[in-house]
C-alpha cells in the first residue's frame, strides 16, 4: 500500500518508522489523503500521490499540490478510539475545528466527554 499510493517524500517518512508505528502512520495518511480528495471532489480520480502531506505535525499540512496553494487548507486528524483514525480536510484556513468523545452509558444514552 505504501508503495503503490503515497507521494516518495511520505513514503521515506514511513520508511524510517518500525512495523507497529509505520502502520498506524500509514492509516493515520491514508484517513488524511482520503479526506482531502473527498473535499477537492475529485474522489479516488486524483492520484493519491500527486499531493503529499506532513502528518507528523500537531497540524498537519498539504507540503505538495498541483490543485491549488497548499496554505489554503486546514488538515485535521483524529483518534476517536485507540483502533481508529478520521481526518478532516477543508479548503480554508479560517477554521477551527474540534471533535467530542462520547462514553456508553446505555442503550441510546451516551456522555459526552470533553
Amino acid at each position: 500500500m505504501i508503495r503503490r499510493f503515497f507521494a516518495s517524500e511520505e513514503r521515506d517518512i514511513l520508511e524510517g518508522y518500525d512495523a507497529q508505528s509505520r502502520h498506524k502512520a500509514a492509516f493515520q495518511l491514508w484517513s488524511l489523503k482520503e479526506a482531502y480528495i473527498k473535499a477537492t471532489g475529485k474522489g479516488l480520480a486524483q492520484r493519491l500521490d500527486s499531493f503529499a502531506m506532513d502528518w507528523r505535525r500537531d497540524r498537519p499540512v498539504l507540503t505538495r499540490s498541483i490543485e491549488a496553494s497548499e496554505k489554503e487548507w486546514t488538515l485535521r486528524s483524529f483518534s476517536p478510539h485507540p483502533d481508529y483514525c478520521g481526518a478532516v480536510a477543508v479548503r480554508s484556513r479560517r477554521v477551527s475545528v474540534r471533535h467530542l468523545s462520547l462514553r456508553y452509558q446505555s442503550p441510546g444514552r451516551y456522555l459526552v466527554v470533553p
